[in-house]
């Protein structure tokens, strides 16, 4: 089909798709390269191989058994139960419990980690006003 155009042509039955899908089926061909071929709309012969499998399968399965069903069985659940929880600060195993300063004289400072930010301020003021 010419890219752009769009090819009207009469209403085709389903017995003229089934031939056409069937020819398809046999021809080792994707839709794209089929349709191109038959110069047909690539959606249009994947529907139709849909519609023809979908009434195939109505009428096998209405000549067909069902399947007995199982009744479905209730999902039950455990009993549930609550867990307290206690919000605070917890420090991890990797965290540092002190935190080093290493001046360029090679002095080491070193202050407690949860030290205050004010605090850590005026020591850093502190050495580097000596």
């Amino acid at each position: 089909m010419s890219e752009g155009k769009r090819v009207v042509r009469p209403h085709a039955d389903e017995a003229v798709w089934r031939d056409r899908v069937e020819r398809w089926a046999g021809s080792g061909l994707t839709g794209k390269e089929f349709a191109a071929k038959e110069d047909l709309s690539r959606r249009s012969l994947s529907w139709w191989r849909w519609r023809l499998r979908r009434t195939a399968s109505a009428t096998t399965s209405i000549a067909a058994p069902k399947k007995e069903r199982r009744p479905r069985q209730k999902r039950t659940t455990k009993a549930l139960s609550f867990v307290p929880v206690v919000v605070g600060s917890v420090r991890s195993a990797d965290a540092p419990s002190v935190i080093e300063i290493i001046l360029p004289n090679q002095l080491r400072v070193r202050v407690p980690a949860e030290i205050e930010k004010s605090s850590l301020l005026r020591v850093v003021r502190a050495l580097g006003a000596a």
